[in-house]
């Protein structure tokens, strides 16, 4: 577990997470996240929006169709 500092900005505060932790779990600058407070633990979790969806299943299926060849001799 990594440890953050909370550091001020604005009349708020933020936490500065890693790259690779953003990359990781599929995230990008600008997502949107819900917050959650638990025992407290803060929660975040991505915000679901149907553009972010179209665009995963566009590109499942552009990756697919280029390789399908290739998937069709591994089955």
């Amino acid at each position: 577990m990594s440890q953050l500092i909370i550091v001020p900005l604005g009349d708020a505060a933020a936490v500065v997470l890693p790259e690779a932790v953003i990359e990781s779990i599929g995230l990008r600058i600008g997502d949107k996240m819900d917050l959650t407070v638990a025992d407290q633990q803060l929660i975040l979790r991505p915000v679901e929006d149907e553009s972010r969806r179209r665009r995963v299943a566009e590109i499942t299926q552009d990756v697919f169709e280029k390789r399908r060849d290739a998937y069709r001799r591994l089955a």
